[in-house]
């Protein structure tokens, strides 16, 4: 958790939509509560109708679709096209999330700080609160800004934040959880406060912090369960990291009983999203099965190295090291 991209929102947060007219509003919400059952294909149609019907923000959510393959082949240029189609329409939302995908490195493209300042510059300037959260904090980290800058940091969260943006309360808590940029120590109980209210609002990292305060008792006495059963909702939603850690535990048996084969859907399902402790788990639950393919573990191994799993490169290391002695004769 105390990694900086650990807070970062995921693509299936639940962050407020732009607002859109009420006449315009029938066929993007039933796309949308058709997302709420998974039903992928039915929501990609929808979507696509309420386009045709001028609900731009429509664009956006079929972008998510692309990026996390629901209900279609993954295709992260068709999603930077939907988005760029947004932008031009006005929707700040758009700015916001083509400013995530340069700043996580969504979809297989590289991480480009740059990039991602520049789109969340604009759409502050579009009225996106979000993209004032995710700047204020790259201010704070002194990330794709020309220094960094403490009180403008802070200062634009709490605006942020007071306009609404369930992303600056998350940066807010995870402040306050960790006692990083101008706090000097921690303040759990307002933390707990912060990711609760998100939480409460449906915001999937919010929850999967709240999950983390839960699991070690930090401002909260200590429970497992009440972990588990955040990390669950976190994870139903889609959420990458919070799908490792529900695994983890279905993998240990704490909070939950022990179920290897559920262990490792979530682990495949947090892999197949590119989360590189999702893609070390699942090697590491591949490795133990005497019925793996050695090859499928490495690709695993890789996959976490690529995204910057300091495990995955050491255990990378080794098991290609392993495979060339094996194909050598050794």
């Amino acid at each position: 958790m105390g990694n900086q991209n650990s807070i970062l929102p995921s693509i299936l947060t639940e962050t407020p939509k732009e607002v859109v007219e009420d006449t315009k509003l029938s066929e993007l919400q039933e796309a949308l509560k058709l997302v709420e059952k998974k039903d992928f294909v039915g929501a990609k149609q929808g979507f696509e109708a309420a386009i045709n019907a001028g609900e731009h923000q429509a664009h956006v959510e079929l972008a998510t679709l692309y990026l996390l393959g629901n209900g279609v082949d993954k295709n992260t240029d068709l999603a930077v096209e939907h988005l760029i189609q947004a932008v031009d329409k006005g929707v700040g939302s758009a700015q916001n999330l083509l400013g995530l995908i340069h700043y996580r490195g969504l979809g297989g493209l590289p991480i480009d700080l740059s990039a991602a300042v520049h789109h969340f510059r604009d759409g502050i300037d579009m009225g996106n609160h979000d993209c004032k959260a995710h700047f204020a904090w790259m201010t704070l980290q002194g990330q794709g800004v020309p220094e960094k800058d403490l009180i403008k940091g802070m200062t634009m969260l709490k605006e942020a934040e007071a306009a609404g943006s369930l992303e600056a309360l998350c940066y807010l808590g995870f402040i306050s959880m960790e006692g990083v940029g101008p706090e000097s120590l921690p303040n759990y109980p307002l933390a707990l406060q912060n990711f609760t209210k998100a939480s409460d609002k449906g915001h999937l990292e919010s929850k999967v912090n709240l999950a983390h305060m839960h699991y070690f008792g930090k401002g909260t006495p200590k429970s497992v369960w009440d972990a588990a059963k955040l990390y669950t909702q976190a994870a139903e939603r889609g959420h990458s990291l919070a799908q490792c850690h529900i695994g983890m535990m279905y993998r240990d048996g704490v909070g939950v009983k022990v179920n290897p084969q559920l262990a490792k859907s979530w682990f495949e399902k947090s892999a197949a999203q590119g989360d590189a402790l999702g893609c070390y788990c699942l090697a590491k639950l591949t490795l133990d099965d005497p019925r793996s393919d050695w090859l499928d573990v490495v690709d695993l191994f890789s996959k976490a190295a690529e995204h910057s799993n300091v495990r995955g490169e050491f255990n990378e290391g080794i098991y290609v090291d392993s495979l060339a002695r094996v194909f050598d004769g050794y």
